[in-house]
């Protein structure tokens, strides 16, 4: 019979092929080392992936907070999450303590309940193979006190002296880019889905346009400009009679905001916005004539881009605010069942829910700057070009603006998690400044050349401020000591 210390390495090397095999670890991630490995569970997000994957809605998404600045309360955060959902939703009541991976304390606790997620029956229904591949779980991993057990003996002590890399570890890109790419191929899939399709004749554009087919790569473009507009705003105008208006009578008006946020401001911005594009690009492919500057006939599209470029920054407030109503529209569904009911009937034959339909505006606005892109590519005009590029960088300094916007609302949420997170604080932690770090710290108070035992406390610092917090025992909630 092999050694412990094989079959462990053994062990951690299954499960990572298990997690592999569900599809929420890439196939390009590798681990030469256990530590590598445990680093990459550390944040929780994983874990919690995984949960929904095995379970959808064990985990609600918006639940999940985004990884900062390697924080220390985001990650148990995420932990506290995947552990609840074993609890609740898998029934596995053993469960790992938060600080046996977040520390590094007992890493073999960790295996040993994925070990178990891996032989649930959820698990089994997707047709993955658990692990480790003997019939019978062995009913206790090695103690990582026993001698041969090195492989988890120096785990902290070797994630300590690599943090530094592993800020830059190859792994962790790979997993971050990847779930950036899931949550971006799904947003994509929708605005492909509503973007792409085909313009009825009924439409009030020339004849001439609608039988116009494309001739080189610049004329192409420019259709797909003038076609991908009309879908989206087609888009934008299904969710205000679909959804909007009918349950304008039924949400309270801070739901009703908090959901459709400024939406029906969008949609007046693209019912100006449409007929202008429209005209420029009917002229740019030389379907109307119209006698003029030779010069301003080349600069119709860059020119519509300049005038609306402030506009678009209303995208701001909606897409920053996206998460918020994604949450609402959760929240609702689980507690409100008439809610449920009323959307549900609402989006009868529609290909989409309303979650995704407002998922719309966010990818719209990145795109324009691409298209822009494409088609200064494909122009060869000189002049042109140059207005071209100019609109490029205006759309493109909106699609930045758009992005802060949203990044800065999520480093908000996280404060506010934090907040939320202490009890009995009476303070806007927003009003101190950036949040900057957080971690823990053992600290012992000397009086009158006595030293007290050291205690483990939370710190969250701020700008201006550094908050002390202690775990409470019982709750598993946070008790405020400010300093």
């Amino acid at each position: 019979m092999p050694c412990s210390n094989n079959r462990e390495n053994e062990l951690w090397q299954q499960c990572i092929k298990w997690i592999k095999s569900t599809g929420v670890l890439s196939t390009e991630a590798e681990f030469d080392k256990l530590s590598d490995f445990a680093f990459i569970l550390r944040d929780g997000i994983l874990l919690c992936n995984l949960a929904i994957k095995l379970c959808p809605n064990c985990i609600y998404s918006h639940e999940i907070l985004s990884q900062y600045q390697q924080s220390h309360f985001v990650c148990s955060k995420n932990i506290a999450l995947f552990l609840k959902a074993c609890r609740d939703h898998f029934s596995i009541n053993e469960v790992f303590s938060e600080d046996d991976l977040l520390e590094l304390q007992n890493f073999p606790a960790v295996l040993r309940l994925l070990s178990q997620l891996s032989r649930s029956q959820k698990s089994r229904q997707l047709g993955l193979k658990p692990f480790p591949e003997e019939t019978i779980l062995p009913s206790k991993l090695p103690n990582r006190e026993e001698p041969d057990d090195d492989i988890y003996l120096n785990l902290r002590e070797q994630y300590e002296q690599q943090q530094q890399q592993y800020t830059e570890f190859d792994n962790y890109s790979v997993i971050n880019k990847q779930r950036e790419e899931e949550e971006e191929r799904t947003g994509q899939e929708i605005y492909e889905s509503i973007c792409s399709q085909k313009i009825p004749r009924n439409r009030c554009l020339p004849l001439n346009y609608l039988e116009f087919t494309p001739t080189n790569n610049r004329d192409h473009c420019l259709k797909e400009l003038l076609d991908t507009e009309i879908s989206y705003l087609d888009g934008i105008q299904t969710i205000i009679d679909r959804f909007y208006n009918p349950l304008r009578f039924y949400l309270q008006s801070s739901d009703f905001l908090t959901i459709f946020i400024n939406i029906f401001e969008i949609l007046g911005l693209h019912r100006k916005f449409l007929p202008e594009l429209t005209e420029a690009i009917l002229k740019c492919l030389g379907l109307v004539k119209e006698d003029g500057d030779e010069v301003l006939d080349k600069n119709w599209v860059a020119q519509v881009f300049f005038k609306y470029k402030m506009n678009f920054t209303i995208y701001g407030l909606f897409c920053s605010q996206l998460g918020s109503s994604s949450r609402r529209i959760e929240e609702l569904e689980r507690v409100d069942f008439n809610y449920k009911r009323i959307v549900e009937e609402l989006g009868k034959n529609l290909q989409f829910k309303l979650r995704d339909f407002l998922i719309l505006p966010f990818q719209r606005i990145t795109k324009y700057h691409l298209i822009l892109e494409n088609l200064f590519k494909n122009t060869s005009d000189l002049t042109e070009k140059s207005f071209l590029n100019e609109a490029y960088e205006a759309m493109k300094d909106v699609a930045v603006y758009v992005n802060e916007m949203k990044r800065d609302q999520e480093i908000i949420g996280c404060i506010n998690t934090i907040e939320r997170s202490i009890c009995d604080l009476d303070v806007n932690l927003l009003h101190y400044g950036r949040f900057m770090f957080d971690g823990t710290l053992k600290i012992a108070i000397t009086e009158n050349g006595n030293s007290s035992k050291a205690k483990q406390r939370s710190v969250f610092l701020f700008e201006s401020m550094i908050l002390f917090a202690k775990r409470e025992a019982n709750e598993g909630s946070n008790e405020g000591l400010l300093s």
